[in-house]
């Protein structure tokens, strides 16, 4: 048997978490990296907590929930609190529901219209492609926590949405934050938690129910 020696072993820990570190802060230096560690991920499921920034109140609109995505672009985005109601993405179109006596309804009057134009993003970004967007323009920013700015390349939709920014966690393909900066006045932020990859997803998740 062969004596390392606690001074070698010292060493190649040492190494080990130096190269552990490398490879979760630098999965993300630049747009084909934060494709290659995206391209094996075919499902996330995550716990997820809005707030809602508003200059007219002292404290955010706090909403809690989940979201459900499939590869390539089936996408479950659904409040548990304070309210329940359902966004669900398929083949490109985004459809709301709302719960009335105890059971999930369509929403046909145009509610939550930046997240209906965020879904579809979301969907995107989960497949680790921010700089391919028609809707946004993107710009990576690397550093000891990656972020990347996304603001609108349609003047109309600036009224509605001025930027996206958009914090990358240490753990390659997974989303920390998303802010959505609506106006000077208003801002909204999601943070994910309990993030799982390529977990098998049932198909009931979306449909409306």
């Amino acid at each position: 048997m062969i004596s390392l020696g606690k001074a070698n072993v010292r060493r190649i820990l040492f190494v080990a978490v130096l190269l552990s570190c490398g490879m979760l802060v630098g999965w993300a230096e630049s747009w084909e990296q934060i494709r290659q560690a995206s391209s094996g991920i075919s499902t996330v499921q995550a716990g997820f907590v809005q707030r809602k920034h508003l200059k007219i109140l002292s404290r955010p609109l706090i909403s809690e929930g989940r979201f459900y995505f499939r590869s390539p672009d089936a996408l479950r985005w659904e409040y548990l609190s304070p309210v329940r109601s359902v966004l669900l993405l398929s083949q490109g179109n985004v459809k709301r529901y709302i719960q009335q006596n105890n059971q999930l309804v369509e929403d046909r009057h145009g509610s939550a219209q930046v997240m209906k134009f965020i879904l579809p993003e979301i969907a995107a970004w989960s497949r680790g492609r921010f700089d391919s967007s028609p809707t946004f323009a993107a710009v990576l920013k690397p550093g000891s926590k990656t972020r990347i700015l996304m603001t609108p390349k349609d003047k109309s939709l600036s009224a509605m949405i001025q930027a996206v920014e958009i914090t990358l966690s240490e753990k390659p393909g997974r989303i920390e934050l998303v802010r959505i900066i609506e106006s000077d006045e208003a801002y909204t932020e999601i943070e994910f938690k309990n993030i799982r990859t390529n977990s098998r997803i049932d198909d009931v998740l979306f449909r409306a129910g």
